[in-house]
């Protein structure tokens, strides 16, 4: 009420009443016993019924909002706009119309649109609205189709999944898929932010080669290709990147050797999903390595270098188990020297020793495996 209390309410429940021209529908009807005056919410019946109201000194007019027909005239009494219904008012007088408020069932309703409740339920899928309707013991209007809902796709487009790669190779460098991975906020102990990925699609074996800046990339490319050319004395083919800048400047060299330049689609990252996912595993395990040995982060270049060089002698379930070491090489790896990383090691100094009195080693921190 005006000054703030409330009222009890017996009953929730709808209604409707006809004009000469129309019905109009009464949603929400509160029936409080001891209130004096029928009254109605202005906003809630123009939004209801589609129309607006005109108010004057000393009448209201109610008008279609489409077509601006008056359609009800209510009169000015005692500072209150009056409409007399008379008889038109169908009132609430069965179970299926009027809802006790003690009631703990949900509201049955009438007949309506699955469209009408797609746009009242705030726009979910049509399974969700039938699920209401069920519910609600709602029965739905016959021969209706769920038309489509330009909201939805202006307020949740989204992908569509990807499908599994159709990309098959039979051979090691047949497809190279790169990336760069940074700039890292930590600097390393060398100066380096980033670091530069080569993946073979085939055995999966990684490559890492870490640097200050992208525009190295080229120059690096090129320094892996020449060494794994030459140790397993096959080709590269097939270069797949995601046409960064960095990788744009590629293109003549790549042209010149006849190495093929698969790019992904802007923004679409899953396309270069290899990489993507091998950038994730390096930094996961690196992290780890770091942690578990209470290393400083700017140890992460030595702890990435590890994670690769481990990755690629662990079975791989993306090729069906087996180990990227052994498809490319062809042998098993050896694990017999394999050291915790951040662990305390003592190398032999005696050969770069200037005399006989110097100590013969000093203890040192485990960093990781050379590449060779």
């Amino acid at each position: 009420m005006g000054n703030g209390t409330g009222l009890p309410i017996s009953h929730i429940g709808e209604s409707h009443f006809c004009s000469s021209s129309r019905s109009f529908v009464l949603t929400n009807l509160l029936r409080v016993p001891h209130i004096s005056k029928n009254i109605i919410s202005v906003s809630n019946f123009a939004k209801d019924n589609r129309v607006f109201f005109e108010f004057h000194p000393d009448f209201c007019l109610v008008k279609d909002l489409a077509t601006r027909v008056t359609l009800l005239k209510g009169s000015l009494h005692k500072g209150l706009y009056k409409f007399d219904l008379g008889k038109h008012l169908q009132v609430p007088d069965s179970p299926a119309k009027c809802l006790h408020i003690s009631s703990i069932s949900p509201k049955p309703l009438k007949e309506s649109s699955l469209n009408l409740w797609h746009f009242r339920l705030g726009h979910p899928t049509i399974s969700v609205v039938k699920q209401v309707f069920k519910l609600c013991k709602f029965s739905a209007s016959k021969n209706e189709y769920f038309n489509f809902c330009t909201a939805c796709e202006l307020g949740k487009s989204h992908r569509l999944p990807f499908s599994l790669s159709q990309s098959c190779v039979s051979e090691p460098l047949e497809l190279i898929y790169s990336d760069v991975w940074g700039p890292s906020h930590t600097v390393s102990r060398d100066g380096f932010r980033y670091y530069v990925s080569f993946v073979d699609a085939f055995s999966r074996y990684t490559w890492i080669y870490f640097t200050k800046l992208k525009f190295e990339v080229p120059r690096i490319f090129e320094t892996f290709k020449s060494l794994v050319e030459l140790q397993f004395n096959k080709r590269i083919k097939n270069l797949q990147t995601d046409w960064g800048g960095e990788f744009r400047s590629l293109t003549s060299f790549l042209q010149e050797h006849g190495i093929q330049h698969r790019v992904t689609c802007p923004h679409t990252s899953e396309q270069n999903g290899v990489v993507e996912r091998k950038h994730r595993h390096v930094v996961e395990i690196g992290l780890t390595l770091l942690a578990h040995a209470s290393m400083p982060l700017r140890f992460w270049p030595d702890a990435f270098s590890t994670a690769v060089y481990l990755i690629n002698r662990l079975p791989f379930s993306a090729i069906s188990g087996n180990i990227p070491f052994k498809l490319l090489y062809k042998k098993c790896p050896d694990y017999s020297f394999l050291k915790v990383f951040g662990s305390l090691c003592f190398p032999c100094l005696r050969p770069f020793n200037h005399h006989k009195l110097e100590f013969r080693s000093t203890p040192c921190t485990f960093l990781g495996y050379s590449k060779t």
